[in-house]
């Protein structure tokens, strides 16, 4: 049941059961010494804050039935390097990676329609993020302070930047924007102080306040003819 395990710092293992299909909200939160998990296939979701700081889990291998997983699944597992998640999920859920600092990839499945805010936030070791087609939204801050992200594919199904999504990310040196995009939000990229060029796109309505603000390395710009509002300090 939920949080059945929470707070057993000496547990480092543990075997789920083959007839299990949902694994528990806060079922293992705080489990500090829980090293690695195999989940089993047939497990169809995750619930929220399952393995919440669980600062030495390095490694987690989710199978092809997992559809769902959970706001804060994996927030403060510092430790967790690599996941690769699985075709059948179409939606990551608010701060599920947050705080992951040495995470250093992710293999986003071709179905995925929506990543949450905060889902990356704070992932400073993430080095690239392909974004698959088919993404329409994400949410505000959901790969802020990703400071060593030097490379990022945004899907040409997204039309809005959100706020602060890429906020402080200070090695991306330059981002390929969508061809259908109709506004970058507040602050978007500020402080991405290796940007060194942007192109931005015909469609473009709407640059927010601070979008490119501290932007020390962009030289150029070219604003389109379409854009009708062009916020306070966005550059």
């Amino acid at each position: 049941g939920e949080s059945v395990f929470e707070q057993c710092i000496k547990l480092t293992s543990i075997n789920i059961p083959n007839n299990l299909t949902n694994i528990p909200n806060s079922v293992f939160k705080n489990c500090s010494s829980l090293t690695k998990v195999d989940i089993p296939d047939g497990v169809s979701s995750i619930g929220e804050k399952a393995f919440l700081d669980c600062i030495n889990l390095t490694e987690i291998s989710l199978p092809n039935s997992i559809g769902s997983i959970g706001s804060f699944c994996f927030l403060f597992c510092i430790s967790l390097k690599e996941v690769v998640i699985l075709n059948e999920v179409i939606v990551l859920a608010s701060s599920v990676f947050s705080g992951c600092e040495n995470l250093i990839s992710v293999e986003i499945p071709d179905g995925l329609i929506k990543i949450e805010k905060y889902a990356f936030n704070l992932c400073s070791s993430l080095i690239n993020l392909d974004i698959p087609d088919g993404v329409s939204s994400i949410g505000e801050k959901a790969f802020n302070e990703c400071k060593s992200l030097d490379f990022i594919k945004l899907p040409n199904s997204l039309e809005v930047i959100p706020k602060s999504c890429f906020l402080e990310c200070s090695e991306l040196p330059e981002i390929a924007l969508p061809t259908n995009l109709l506004e970058i939000s507040a602050g978007a990229f500020s402080g991405c102080t290796s940007l060194k060029e942007i192109s931005l796109p015909n469609s473009l309505r709407t640059i927010g306040n601070s979008a490119f603000w501290k932007c020390t390395e962009l030289s150029e710009i070219r604003i389109p003819p379409m854009v009708q509002t062009v916020g306070v300090k966005a550059f």
